[in-house]
């Protein structure tokens, strides 16, 4: 089917009810739940409710920002208090407080913050992880994102259950967050020559790891937020999630945005959000790319420092010259014997075996935008 586009939306930590005709009601079996009306006058809507019989569907849900500000001693967290001061006879009087202040929202699924993404991009797992930052920075409690696809024939085939759209699939990321202060922010140079700034910052546990290092993803964020070193930043991370910023508090000496490449000094171009080292000769995406190459077609031993020191030992030039190594020169490596040298000099040949596929090659040499998925498309329609 022609059109691969989805719409990606967050899922809020909150309540989910339906109005119709004056009347909010719980989902409960999808249609019918415990109604809520009295409290509707209450509630800050945002988007605007139907006239009519016509229905609608939306999140019950309170601003992070107001729920630490007010709520944090009375409520365990943010969805405790929608369902404590929504269904609950006697509201504390927090809660009292809240609704008047219009502290709890109704949210509107049409207003929801919607990204759009292709499959590569949900393949792709640098844009997974910015387009899961873009959506984390709402000053909602989410537990995941929603993706839905935007095909009709799709939507069509699919269809629903009585419950929910089979063309919509919810992925749940109940996440952690915790407060931290940035020490440093180092620049690193991708394969594909993209510049990543990482944030150092004081370790903290999240998930049950430790977190000292937070990838900032892209010259836009950096120059909006006015990170820089002494910003105290709120860091996410759900469970095997990379962890990132949700929030900044901007430092007295922002970061200076860098133009110049951090490695090989050659000057820098825009592209879009990000920064972009145009330098093909560059080391380091050099060596990124013989790293990205060999991981694809298997050989789990070339990792990235293991190729970086062969390049040095050995003054390799390309990843043609992966294929000359002397075994017994590795073997004369520190932390390397005879054994692990044959190893890795069999499995680099057995990249040459009819064993890979023509997809797993191109997808290898890795040429931008062309994952794996757009490797079989290219071999199977060209």
């Amino acid at each position: 089917i022609g059109d691969d586009r989805f719409i990606i939306e967050p899922k809020y930590d909150g309540m989910a009810a339906r109005y119709q005709a004056g009347t909010l009601a719980t989902r409960g079996n999808g249609y019918f739940g415990e109604d809520i009306s009295e409290r509707l006058k209450h509630l800050n809507v945002i988007g605007q409710l139907p006239h009519g019989s016509s229905s609608v569907y939306g999140e019950v849900v309170i601003p992070l920002s107001y729920f630490n500000k007010n709520l944090a001693v009375a409520y365990k967290n943010p969805r405790n208090a929608v369902v404590g001061i929504t269904k609950s006879k006697n509201i504390k009087p927090e809660g009292i407080k809240a609704l008047r202040d219009g502290g709890v929202h109704f949210v509107l699924h049409d207003q929801a913050k919607k990204l759009t993404a292709t499959k590569e991009d949900l393949l792709n797992e640098d844009q997974w992880e910015a387009m899961l930052e873009e959506i984390f920075q709402i000053d909602y409690p989410l537990d995941g994102i929603v993706i839905k696809a935007t095909n009709d024939e799709i939507k069509r085939r699919l269809g629903a259950t009585q419950h929910h759209d089979k063309w919509q699939i919810a992925y749940k990321t109940p996440a952690e967050r915790k407060w931290g202060v940035v020490r440093d922010i180092r620049d690193q140079v991708g394969r594909t020559g993209r510049i990543t700034s990482v944030a150092i910052i004081d370790p903290i546990q999240l998930s049950g790891a430790t977190v000292t290092n937070v990838t900032l993803h892209n010259y836009d964020y950096i120059r909006t937020s006015k990170i820089g070193i002494g910003s105290k930043v709120e860091v996410c991370r759900s469970g095997e999630v990379i962890p990132f910023i949700t929030k900044v508090i901007p430092a007295k000496t922002p970061h200076k945005l860098r133009m110049t490449c951090p490695i090989c000094e050659t000057k820098l171009v825009i592209a879009g959000k990000y920064t972009e080292c145009p330098n093909k000769n560059c080391p380091a995406r050099k060596s990124q790319s013989i790293e990205y190459f060999f991981k694809v077609l298997g050989v789990e031993e070339l990792g990235l420092k293991t190729v970086e020191r062969f390049i040095n030992e050995f003054k390799l030039e390309s990843i043609v010259d992966f294929y000359k190594i002397d075994p017994e020169k590795i073997a004369e490596l520190e932390g390397f014997g005879q054994k692990s040298a044959d190893k890795i000099l069999k499995n680099i040949k057995n990249t040459l075996s009819e064993t890979i596929k023509p997809e797993q090659l191109l997808q290898a040499l890795g040429i931008k935008e062309t994952g794996p998925a757009t490797s079989r498309w290219i071999v199977n329609h060209i």
